[in-house]
């Protein structure tokens, strides 16, 4: 089969053809499958080829072999928007090898190689176990970007084979002009490198030059089933420094709004808020009937585009992410002129304004509080998201208690740290006060940088202090820059179990930080009863102050006395 694919926007174009024989074997046990993504697949997971080739000493290696390339071809399409391209293959190859393996048993082996090619944007995603092969072809130069798993002639790993799975992953950066060989032993066991690199300058589609190969391999003494998938890339867009916002570079900042104006199909109610980075109104969809809010940047962004970004990844998280413990947000028309978001109005107040109203609240007022924000979490977690901007005034409160996430402009996720300029737009972010360590020194964020941000929140809910003392951005360099004080320093009567818990997951070094949601929750609901007392631990850690005032004051008698003696 040859197929030409057209361009889609911020996507390569391809062409692609494969053929398989059995050879001089009764049955053919190889597959490959490539996909015919729509236009959102094609943008959230790209372009997917696989090719397996089923172990001919297992029962049902053609089976298992035929079942991976269709179930992962088609199961990727399946998974979030937000995952990475290695996150969405791992998970899915995990899924795959353990229906294998469950198939498998005394009597039955459900075994194959595997090897995958996800195209996306200007890079290319390779995933490998076994003996077939993944090489391309460069300014006519031929390199084997895989290596075949075998100790001798024995095959060491393959799907099927055991519960744990290792699979081997690289990404390339793509090229105009590239040829990706995806092949089984059965054709590159049996030609030459100079021989694959003729035939297919030689052939004018794909497929006839897969077909040549395979006739080749036969010709040179291939006793095996033998299969070739061609893929060219025929153009490859360039590293766009602001790919997240392509679709959007037609719309401009709106100007600011009043009473009564119309945006779109939405009418102005009242400003509920304005800064120097955003305007928030109050807004009636007309369409519907139904209370909005509408966010829009500020005009002074207009030449910011990285302030303009934000807003656009929080429009994106609302086609990513539906929960309720997630305030829902959602894009513009798409044939709007202008830049804003949508999202649902939520009567109530801030975590902020609501401790105002609540000073010192006990535990057990905030344990449902805290149990809100964490189960907005862990579904951003299940879906590789990190909000990396979590403060009291990014958490609402509604008449009913119902706890809500707001404000998604910071937000990581695994598909956009494939953004050719993530490190660039993945700057210190999030508030000081707030914000994990690794997020102020740029470094890479994950689930326990949010939870660093919920302990703090617990923290100063129960004393009205901060685990750390403030500093001004940029006067903390490393993580031994972060020093804990003692819950007990501000509430003598706080348990020590409490106090060890927002230390555990306060640590400045996420290597060392308690990085599970659920456990912090069940420690928070169910405490640790090994925990020792208080009265039990040193001076220095009970009251670290009072015991350095202590010994600065017997340092001083003693100076005293000796210089009177």
């Amino acid at each position: 089969m040859s197929v030409n694919r057209p361009q889609s926007h911020g996507q390569p174009t391809i062409r692609w053809g494969g053929h398989s024989s059995a050879g001089i074997k009764a049955c053919n046990q190889d597959a490959f499958a490539v996909a015919k993504p729509s236009a959102t697949e094609l943008a959230n997971v790209g372009r997917v080829a696989a090719l397996a080739d089923g172990l001919s000493s297992a029962s049902h290696g053609g089976h298992a072999a035929a079942v991976s390339v269709a179930n992962f071809v088609s199961d990727l399409y399946s998974t979030p928007a937000s995952w990475s391209s290695n996150h969405r293959a791992a998970k899915v190859l995990a899924a795959l090898n353990d229906w294998l393996c469950h198939c498998g048993g005394q009597e039955q082996q459900w075994l194959t190689t595997f090897s995958a090619l996800v195209i996306k944007g200007s890079q290319g995603h390779l995933y490998h176990v076994g003996d077939s092969q993944i090489a391309r072809i460069r300014d006519g130069q031929y390199q084997q970007l895989t290596q075949a798993h075998q100790q001798g002639s024995a095959l060491v790993r393959a799907l099927g084979a055991e519960s744990h799975l290792r699979v081997d992953t690289q990404s390339v950066d793509l090229q105009t002009g590239d040829t990706f060989i995806l092949s089984s032993d059965g054709l590159h066991n049996f030609v030459q490198h100079q021989q694959v690199i003729d035939v297919i300058k030689q052939s004018t589609e794909p497929e006839a030059a897969a077909k040549a190969l395979v006739n080749l391999a036969l010709s040179q003494g291939s006793d095996d089933n033998l299969s070739c998938l061609i893929i060219t890339i025929r153009h490859c867009p360039k590293h766009n420094p602001q790919q997240l916002q392509q679709q959007w570079q037609h719309r401009r900042i709106p100007p600011i709004l009043i009473k009564g104006q119309s945006l779109d199909h939405y009418k102005i109610e009242r400003c509920l808020h304005a800064s120097p980075r955003s305007h928030l109104y109050l807004v009636t969809d007309k369409q519907t009937g139904s209370t909005k809010v509408l966010k829009a940047p500020s005009p002074n962004l207009e030449a910011h585009p990285q302030q303009l970004a934000a807003m656009v990844r929080e429009a994106w998280v609302g086609q990513c992410l539906r929960h309720p413990n997630i305030m829902e947000t959602q894009a513009p028309p798409a044939q709007s002129a202008f830049l804003y978001v949508i999202g649902e109005y939520i009567e109530g107040q801030t975590l902020s304004q609501w401790l105002i109203d609540h000073p010192n609240p006990s535990l057990s007022q905030l344990r449902p509080i805290i149990d809100g924000i964490l189960g907005g979490l862990r579904a951003m977690q299940r879906q590789q998201l990190v909000h990396r901007d979590l403060k009291p005034d990014n958490v609402m409160i509604d008449h009913q208690g119902r706890v809500k996430l707001v404000d998604f402009g910071s937000i990581s996720a695994g598909a956009l740290s494939e953004q050719p300029d993530w490190h660039q737009q993945n700057q210190a972010v999030g508030t000081t006060d707030y914000s994990a360590p690794e997020c102020q020194l740029n470094g890479p964020a994950d689930v326990r940088s949010d939870l660093f941000s919920v302990a703090v929140m617990l923290y100063e809910a129960l004393c009205g202090k901060l685990p750390f003392a403030s500093k001004r951005p940029g006067q903390r360099q490393q993580f031994g820059d972060w020093r804990y004080q003692h819950l007990r320093q501000w509430q003598p009567k706080a348990p020590l179990w409490l106090d060890a818990l927002l230390e555990a997951a306060t640590k400045p070094d996420p290597a060392t930080r308690m990085n599970s949601l659920s456990e912090f929750r069940q420690r928070l609901h169910h405490p640790q009863v090994d925990t020792p007392s208080w009265r039990t631990l040193p001076l220095a850690k009970r009251h670290p102050v009072r015991f350095w005032q202590s010994i600065s004051a017997l340092l001083l008698l003693a100076l005293i006395a000796a210089l009177l003696s």
